[in-house]
């Protein structure tokens, strides 16, 4: 498993990377969609063909520089409960969920439960964020189907929207409650360390 402290500026130096990617290319898909509506249509099926080229080449732009990245750290999440049986990792993952460390707190359960905890509060918000830029520039091909004059691209694109705003919804939600646990854990494992030491964070008495 990478080092967490190696693993973090990897991640924010991916996420300064892909936000320059993902303008320049919303930039460039809004000049092409602009070029497009200029000599196609000047009304709300252009401004859509704008917008929606912007969305979806900065969107797909953004995805791909993300997933290089995030295809190759996603493994770190698994490595912490490899070689453990089932009910050991059910333990480990109800305890991160429930912001309770593992027993014993040196033991080498609660190690990975710690690894586990660290890997997953770094990772999701990339993962989350790879699969909102993926949702984006697809839906953005869609938009200028929304004043189609046929009735299939009229409804199809609708509810192809609807569908990708629904689950997009639904895992952004499910994805903070899972960071939002495993940064808890983390906290919780670390009062339990300062707890742990005699006097920590006292001040020394004055006569």
């Amino acid at each position: 498993m990478n080092d967490v402290d190696d693993l973090e500026p990897i991640l924010q130096r991916a996420r300064r990377r892909t936000v320059w990617i993902a303008a320049i290319g919303a930039v460039v898909g809004g000049i092409g969609g602009l070029a497009l509506a200029l000599t196609d249509d000047h009304g709300l099926h252009g401004v859509l063909t704008v917008i929606g080229f912007a969305c979806g080449v900065g969107g797909i732009a953004g995805a791909l520089s993300l997933i290089l990245t995030v295809s190759t750290y996603s493994p770190d999440l698994r490595v912490p409960l490899a070689g453990l049986d089932r009910a050991t990792r059910s333990r480990i993952n109800r305890s991160i969920r429930a912001g309770v460390p593992v027993a014993p707190p040196d033991g080498e359960l609660a190690r990975r439960g710690a690894d586990r905890a660290r890997a997953l509060a770094l990772l999701l918000p990339y993962q989350t964020a790879q699969l909102a830029l993926l949702y984006v520039g697809i839906g953005g091909v869609q938009l200028p189907q929304l004043t189609s004059d046929d009735p299939w691209q009229f409804w199809f694109s609708r509810i192809f929207l609807l569908a990708i705003v629904l689950v997009g919804a639904f895992f952004a939600l499910f994805t903070r409650r899972k960071v939002a646990a495993a940064r808890r854990y983390l906290r919780a494992v670390e009062a339990q360390r300062l707890s742990s030491i005699p006097n920590a964070g006292s001040a020394p008495s004055v006569r």
